[in-house]
């Protein structure tokens, strides 16, 4: 229910109450009431009596019965609900006036197609200086010592990015042969991020393997992209090793391994044990990459700007979908998505983003978005645990998480006293009082930190229902804003607008910046701008490609687009 919506029933019921109260005090022995025709008599004398005691009370105080004092009471309260009803319909009027997304005034409609493009042509980037990765990362120099990623319970200042960044690309140089992508395997790390945009910065790519791939699927994408060189954690090696298993990997020749944050003894032992196999039986150099930074690179500093290369359109990150085809990211692609979320929120250096990784695409241009704008940036799997220490001001979370933190806050509401006791409209009320917004966000910094202002939930199989949204931002306090176009072909899409009440049957939404939209024959979505990579779901219609995205939509209409709810519906929030 609808917090506006809640305070005008509440006090519709306190006045109707205090009405019908003295309505009948003062009425009901003249008035027969038990037939329809006394009912009606009562009624209307009741309205009548009523504004006869209101006109008396202007006129005479001593005019009146002896029920002047209540009766006066009631009145201020049926004079501040008036004055309630006003502005709440005043304030109604202005948000229904106002236009939901700032770029609207300047957009327009082309080729049947939706874009918050102000230029009307193809966004690229927010800095015209900032046009590939190698760009982002001499922009990252300028930073200096400014806090950039989390790691190890400290954050890692942008020169210390740089120039690790710098020594890793170094170390792949010299131990690799030829220009093949350097393979990374697992979940993101701040050592592995600093990695990849060491590797991007010199025109080398980046082929991701997460750490749900079957080993033979792990040993076909090694083979395929020819990889020398692969980075992964330290508890990781067994499954390089079971992958190996499967056959010989003729490329194959580095294994570089990171610390792990946290270890485990079974996993360690296996580490340790896999090191010695990989050596003996596989035949490969396993390098720590710590060792090998202390012994050879104690004293190297970085390069304050690397030469731009000619790297627009060139492959920077290798991504396999669930049907292991490979999807390439370009650096075009990577700029584009990063600028279409630093404009869209606002993000400053200011900032600190908290993000769990969804999905690489996603993740990766949230990374870039960081960077570009010179905030600070930290990976996790558990928001509530670390949120404390980072105290982020933007957090990506899965709905597994969001969930987490709204059985938090739901335990607080619940045991909030007097709100178990009161009525549905009149709890609604107490739970925008002053006293109790003190207290929810007491809670909500015990467990998200003090500076949140911004949730982001990218779009995945399970959903934010339109109730759980908005019910985790009434309790939260804060706008979350659902993403959508969560691929890997496309990381972002369109964004949720306010809090999704304005349509039952579908999520409203509108494009990034980046994104030019369309509606195809089978009531999918059609997408096409900067940030869509190529792959072979590509569709050409007027000259122009686009990517089916296979999203099911309402209709698009005023660069709004309505995204179908899922008839199966399954969401991790409650509805």
């Amino acid at each position: 229910m609808h917090t506006a919506f809640a305070d005008f029933i509440a006090f519709s019921l306190i006045l109707s109450v205090v009405w019908v109260a003295y309505t009948w005090l003062f009425l009901q022995p003249r008035v027969d009431w038990r037939s329809p025709k006394g009912l009606l008599t009562l009624l209307r004398e009741g309205v009548l009596w009523n504004w006869e005691s209101i006109c008396k009370l202007f006129s005479s105080a001593q005019s009146l019965p002896a029920s002047s004092v209540p009766y006066s009471i009631y009145f201020i309260t049926f004079s501040g609900f008036c004055i309630y009803a006003a502005h709440w319909f005043i304030q109604k009027r202005k948000e229904s006036d106002k236009q939901p997304h700032p770029l609207y005034v300047k957009g327009k409609l082309i080729s049947q197609s939706v874009t918050c493009n102000p230029n009307n042509g193809e966004f690229e980037t927010m800095d015209p200086s900032v046009h590939t990765v190698t760009d982002i990362r001499n922009l990252c120099y300028t930073y200096g010592e400014k806090p950039a990623l989390y790691h190890a319970k400290q954050w890692l200042s942008y020169s210390t990015l740089i120039r690790g960044s710098e020594i890793f690309a170094d170390i792949v140089e010299r131990n690799a042969h030829t220009k093949a992508p350097v393979c990374v395997l697992g979940d993101f790390s701040s050592i592995k991020c600093s990695a990849i945009l060491g590797l991007v910065s010199i025109g080398r790519s980046v082929v991701f393997v997460t750490q749900e791939q079957q080993p033979a699927d792990i040993l076909h994408i090694l083979e395929e992209q020819h990889c020398e060189v692969i980075l992964l954690k330290h508890s990781r090696l067994s499954q390089l090793e079971e992958a190996l298993q499967c056959s010989y990997c003729s490329s194959l020749r580095v294994v570089l391994f990171t610390d792990d944050d946290y270890i485990d003894k079974g996993e360690g032992c296996s580490g340790y044990l896999a090191e010695e196999s990989l050596t003996q039986t596989h035949n490969l150099e396993v390098l720590s990459l710590s060792h090998v930074i202390m012994s050879e690179y104690a004293d190297v500093e970085p390069h304050a700007v690397l030469p731009t290369l000619p790297l627009r359109d060139a492959p920077a990150v290798i991504i396999y979908n669930s049907n292991n085809e490979p999807i390439t990211i370009t650096h075009r692609n990577i700029v584009a998505a990063a600028s279409a979320l630093a404009l869209e929120y606002a993000v400053k250096d200011s900032d600190v983003i908290l993000a769990e990784p969804i999905s690489v695409a996603s993740t990766l241009s949230l990374f870039m978005c960081a960077m570009l704008c010179g905030a600070r940036f930290s990976f996790t799997n558990r928001i509530v645990e670390i949120c404390g220490e980072v105290q982020p001001t933007i957090i990506s979370a899965s709905n597994a998480s969001y969930y987490a933190i709204y059985k938090e806050l739901l335990g607080l509401y619940r045991a909030y006293p007097v709100t178990t006791f009161l009525l549905r409209p009149i709890r609604h009320l107490l739970r925008n009082t002053p006293s109790f917004r003190y207290v929810r966000q007491c809670r909500v910094s015990e467990l998200l930190g003090d500076n949140l202002r911004l949730c982001l939930s990218f779009y995945s199989f399970r959903p934010l229902s339109k109730a759980g949204h908005t019910l985790l931002m009434r309790m939260i306090g804060v706008p979350v804003s659902i993403i959508f176009g969560n691929t890997e072909t496309c990381g972002i899409c369109t964004h949720s607008v306010g809090n999704g009440n304005r349509c039952i049957r579908g999520y409203v939404a509108v494009p990034f910046v980046c994104n030019s939209l369309r509606q195809s024959e089978r009531n999918t979505l059609l997408i096409e701008g900067s940030n869509i990579t190529e792959c072979n779901r590509m569709v050409e219609l007027d000259g122009r490609r686009w990517f089916d995205s296979g999203i099911s939509v309402l209709f698009l209409k005023d660069f709004l687009i309505v995204h179908k709810m899922p008839s199966t519906f399954c969401s991790s929030m409650p509805a």
